[in-house]
């Protein structure tokens, strides 16, 4: 499988790189996860979890069969730990800010105090940014643990060239039954177009990631398959000075602009007008309330991840 572009980081609280995101859930795995079309969230490495409004905490109870890669078992004081890595993220931190406390009145169960009532937090934890380690790095040091993580999701890294690939094996203690289905990913950064095809043509890759529109027309149609893109193209004003900070001219642009005709030209028929400015992929999104005309944000929803075999595209 190609990647266009290396992942910059093993570190979720530091990666900037979309492609870095691609390739977190394949070695990680989170308490909750979400459902492919991200409105839905299912048990992962905790098999259950409560809300007490009243008491403002989020109960989790584990899945006993969750393991890392590595053998050891799931437990609260890794989840206890991984917290601390999450609202300390220089990134990412703001999102676990509703987090007050952490408590693990036992090995398979954990207690997120909040500071107040987050009905965002739960979509949060089925994320990599939210992704479970092992307490301490399982014993290794920081610096070595993020050279080679071990994690709980259904590959484990077996070799990687820094810049250039990482091969994934299949985690053999993998909670899910059954799954994952693969034994082997190899990923392998392919950062120019043609090359992509003419080593997908030649069968060097199986699947390729990140095509460029202009080239999508010479893949076999049979193998191009559509999904959901993570990807919104938005135009933003500048509100603070000049003609734009008058809110009038903004909807008479917002309402001059032909959206379905973007669609079919710019986008080559491949995306949808976004109903939100947050892609519906998103866990906890929500559609914007109807308007007279949709907000200067409003632009269209690149809704395509291409892939022959699975040519996945996403456009941002």
């Amino acid at each position: 499988m190609s990647l266009s572009s290396a992942i910059d980081t093993w570190n979720p609280q530091k990666a900037l790189a979309t492609h870095s995101f691609r390739v977190f859930p394949q070695v990680y795995a989170s308490l909750l996860r979400s459902t492919p079309d991200g409105k839905k969230l299912l048990p992962a490495l905790a098999s259950s979890y409560k809300a007490d409004p009243a008491a403002k905490t989020l109960t989790f109870t584990l899945d006993p069969e969750a393991k890392f890669s590595d053998g050891e078992p799931v437990t609260s004081a890794d989840v206890k730990f991984s917290e601390g890595l999450w609202s300390k993220g220089e990134l990412y931190g703001s999102y676990f800010s509703s987090i007050k406390s952490v408590e693990t009145p036992d090995a398979k169960t954990v207690v997120f105090n909040l500071s107040q009532a987050d009905a965002t937090l739960p979509a949060v934890l089925s994320t990599a940014n939210a992704a479970v380690f092992p307490d301490k790095y399982g014993g290794r040091s920081e610096a070595a643990y993020w050279k080679k993580p071990v994690g709980a999701g259904p590959f484990m890294i077996s070799g990687e060239t820094v810049g250039q690939s990482i091969n994934l094996t299949r985690n053999p203690h993998y909670y899910r039954p059954g799954l994952p289905y693969l034994d082997r990913v190899d990923y392998k950064v392919v950062a120019d177009g043609g090359q992509q095809l003419l080593q997908f043509q030649s069968g060097a890759l199986d699947v390729v990631n990140g095509v460029e529109l202009e080239a999508s027309t010479q893949y076999p149609k049979d193998s191009v398959i559509g999904a959901p893109s993570s990807g919104v193209s938005v135009m933003t004003t500048n509100t603070k000075s000049g003609p734009l900070g008058d809110v009038r001219l903004r909807k008479a642009i917002a309402l001059a602009v032909d959206y379905e005709k973007l669609v079919a030209g710019g986008y080559v028929g491949e995306a949808s007008v976004a109903t939100s400015l947050l892609p519906q992929q998103v866990p906890g999104v929500t559609k914007c309330p109807p308007a007279r005309g949709p907000p200067p944000t409003w632009q269209q929803q690149r809704t395509w991840s291409r892939h022959p075999t699975t040519m996945d595209r996403t456009s941002s």
